[in-house]
């Protein structure tokens, strides 16, 4: 369930963050998670977005964090 809200959490903050770009203009966007498959799966989602939308491109780094360490980082950055 932690984990869950883990990342329930992280998309929420992603989302967040998104604005609207100019066409031109690549999109970064940067992620933390706890497992490496959500790193995988989201890059590969980048490239599908990429592929599929050429006139709005993004780009994805995601950082890869031990649970405990991510709820740390978590805790104060959401204090910040």
């Amino acid at each position: 369930m932690k984990k869950l809200f883990a990342m329930a959490l992280v998309l929420c903050m992603l989302l967040g963050a998104v604005s609207v770009a100019s066409a031109e203009e690549v999109t970064t966007l940067t992620m933390w998670t706890f497992i490496a498959q959500h790193q995988e799966f989201f890059e590969k989602a980048a490239e599908r977005w990429n592929g599929d939308n050429p006139d709005r491109p993004i780009a994805v780094e995601v950082t890869t964090i031990g649970y405990d360490d991510m709820h740390n980082k978590l805790k104060v950055a959401l204090q910040a």
